[in-house]
């Protein structure tokens, strides 16, 4: 029961940033979506074992939660192309 708890608030806090994100856009895009991450940066696996990025083609997609050695959670969201 702990671990739905964790994974529920997990998700509340990624859905949470992403609409923060989505406030502060402006809608101007100028192409290059690569240098448009906000707040993204580096970290060891040790800090946030739980945490994994969705890359597409070496650039961030979206994040998402591990769940176990095959399952990711994340938003649907991320794969709306």
């Amino acid at each position: 029961m702990r671990y739905i708890g964790f994974l529920l608030f997990v998700t509340f806090i990624l859905v949470q940033g992403k609409l923060e994100n989505e406030d502060e856009d402006t809608g101007e895009s100028d192409g290059d979506d690569s240098e448009e991450r906000i707040g993204a940066a580096v970290t060891q696996v040790l800090k946030h074992p739980y945490s994994a990025a969705l890359l597409k083609n070496e650039t961030y997609v979206c994040s998402a939660v591990i769940l176990n050695t095959y399952w990711l959670l994340t938003l649907s969201k991320c794969f709306n192309t």
